[in-house]
């Protein structure tokens, strides 16, 4: 996109915020994925099947399987506002609260409850016989063989957002320039990513909340650690220490992540490069997964030796979507362009039954708009590794005092002086937003959490650790007391 089509936040703010009706803001589609692992009364991980209740895990549409068997998806049909999302997914909830045996409950943390000594004691969801489920049980298998089971037991919320026709049409007609309308939404959800993955660090530091975890998982930590400690040895002691400030381990090196992220490097400037790149990752072999074959024991143990199986090994913050389901997400981009975003960055917030509060759904809302207000030109190789670089300073080290993060000409920056500049923007739209419904629901939203810069005692995280200090628990206590309490309110 040349500078003459270019907008930046001061722009857009002269357009819109002084017109007499600025719901076009609020329309569009939202809808919400909750993944959480059943347990045992003792926290430990069940190991009985998917309740029979629920289905077939490739047919129903709301309950299913992620990578366990024990690990559950909730997943809510888009809707055209957060308050209708939030009220399904509760309604879900209450489904799957109904048909979880009495006496297992739904773990509320991100990290897992706990896991078996021996990984092959975690059992991998099944499926049924059909080639469809077939190639999700390989691919589970590959995970398993190429990061170990227990990275794989992480849980969080995925939010799915789609701009209203509305908002795109304004944004074209000012913009567009000689562009189609198809080429100009692509470019609309591309320059909202770019500035998404340049500030989610802000929502990491508000929203993180996996910052200790059982010792159960500790072997799955030391491998990342063996990793990183072969690259340099000087870091194995100094990241031990990071366990002291962490806000987000779920989002770390040490949760939810692979090679891809910190070896490869993935356009968000267009689709035709961002389509090229995974596209190359899918095709080209990795000499260790080719190491490990195809076959072992005549069973096949992966799809494939590439560096992807599929499009759903790339674990980004952020993906791209087609609106139809189709076995190429790729195909279904190239062919209609992107439709929806796809946040993944989320952890669940142990304070909520159903992992989200309302009041979180409405400040992604408000975030997502600045992403797509403030200026997004083209990113280099340098800024997204930088915006990489934040990311897990964030999650590894947010509540130390007087954390910096690097902004994009390389100068560092306090975290929470930068936040106040993002905060100035987020109250502006807020206000805008609420001046056409005449209340100030999301201006108190943005209130609420710009508390938790001013005051770090408040952010998800932070919570977490006073709640157990102060009921002298650990994690598994902390995790089974609310996983008790939630189940306890359903009965």
């Amino acid at each position: 996109m040349d500078s003459k089509k270019h907008w930046n936040f001061n722009q857009i703010s002269n357009l819109i915020f002084g017109l007499p009706d600025t719901s076009f803001l609020l329309e569009g589609r939202w809808g919400v994925e909750r993944e959480t692992q059943r347990t045992t009364a003792g926290g430990e991980m069940a190991v009985t099947n998917h309740p029979e209740v629920f289905g077939d895990k490739l047919e129903n549409p709301e309950i299913t399987t992620d990578f366990a068997e024990s690990q559950l998806e909730i997943v809510t049909k888009p809707y055209r506002s957060v308050a209708e999302v939030f009220g399904q997914l509760k309604k879900i909830h209450k489904t799957v609260d109904d048909g979880v045996p009495n006496d297992e409950f739904l773990w509320p943390l991100s990290m897992p409850p706990v896991l078996p000594n021996d990984e092959r004691e975690i059992p991998i969801a099944k499926f049924n016989q059909s080639e469809s489920g077939r190639k999700k049980y390989i691919y589970r298998k590959g995970l398993a063989h190429r990061y170990g089971k227990k990275r794989q037991m992480l849980s969080g919320i995925h939010y799915n957002f789609s701009f209203g026709d509305s908002l795109i049409d304004f944004f074209y007609h000012h913009y567009g320039g000689d562009m189609d309308r198809k080429s100009f939404q692509n470019e609309i959800y591309f320059a909202t990513a770019r500035n998404f993955m340049k500030y989610r660090w802000l929502l990491i530091y508000l929203f993180g909340a996996s910052p200790v975890y059982d010792e159960s998982y500790e072997s799955a930590l030391d491998k990342e650690l063996d990793i990183i400690s072969n690259q340099c040895h000087n870091l194995r002691d100094r990241l031990k220490t990071y366990q002291k400030n962490a806000i987000s381990i779920r989002v770390s090196r040490f949760g939810y992540s692979n090679e891809v992220e910190h070896q490869q490097h993935i356009s968000y400037n267009q689709l035709s490069e961002y389509l090229s790149d995974i596209r190359k990752l899918l095709n080209t072999t990795h000499n260790k997964y080719e190491r490990l074959g195809i076959y072992q024991n005549g069973e096949q143990i992966q799809l494939n030796s590439n560096i992807l199986q599929n499009e759903g090994e790339f674990y980004s913050p952020l993906r791209f979507k087609p609106r139809k389901k189709c076995e190429s997400q790729l195909k279904g981009l190239e062919e209609e362009g992107v439709c929806y975003l796809e946040i993944r960055i989320l952890d669940n917030n142990p304070f909520e039954k159903v992992g989200i509060s309302l009041n979180q759904l409405h400040f992604m809302q408000i975030f997502m708009l600045f992403c797509l207000f403030e200026d997004s030109r083209f990113m280099t190789e340098e800024e997204l590794r930088l915006a990489n670089e934040n990311h897990h300073i964030t999650a590894l080290t947010g509540r130390k005092p007087n954390v910096k993060l690097y902004q994009y000409d390389g100068s560092e920056v306090l975290l929470t002086d930068w936040a106040e500049e993002v905060f100035a923007k987020l109250n502006k739209i807020a206000i805008a937003v609420d001046q056409t419904s005449g209340n100030n629901n999301y201006h108190r939203v943005i209130k609420e959490e710009w508390e938790k810069v001013t005051n770090p005692n408040l952010i998800l995280s932070a919570k977490m650790l006073t709640e157990m200090e102060k009921h002298k628990e650990s994690y598994l206590e902390f995790g089974m007391r609310l996983a008790k309490t939630y189940k306890e309110r359903e009965s």
